[in-house]
């Protein structure tokens, strides 16, 4: 498994369908169409996991469990087929403080503009 973002990994697939040029895709229907260099005009309809996920539906006659138990892994959208990049991993104790740190950020803005310090007296100005 090649680790890489899901926009690197519709290019790669995009070559090798095209025979390694991916500027010469001629079929709107495909779901990777979008996000040819050369046919963007502005923002892509859906994010790249989303248009992933549609393409390889597309693939196993839109059957999701099909999906999920795809065997294809040298298939540039094998590690994205889900929807989820697997090369991002949440850690839950980092996330739980970082909401925390967010709280506090909160409560001492509001309490900033109501004129409330947490300084003592001897401190503030």
């Amino acid at each position: 498994m090649i680790q890489t973002t899901p926009r690197k990994a519709i290019t790669r697939f995009c070559k090798e369908c095209n025979g390694n040029y991916s500027g010469l895709c001629s079929s709107p229907k495909c779901k990777l169409y979008p996000y040819q260099k050369h046919k963007t005009t502005g923002k892509p309809p859906y994010s790249p996991l989303k248009t992933i996920q549609a393409h390889c539906l597309g693939c196993s006659a839109n059957n999701l469990s099909m999906v999920g138990e795809c065997s294809d892994r040298s298939c540039f959208l094998y590690s994205f087929r889900l929807g989820k990049n697997p090369f991002i991993k949440k850690d839950k104790k980092f996330m739980a403080e970082l909401g925390k740190n967010t709280q506090f950020q909160r409560r001492k803005t509001a309490n900033w503009e109501a004129g409330i310090n947490d300084l003592p007296s001897s401190v503030q100005r």
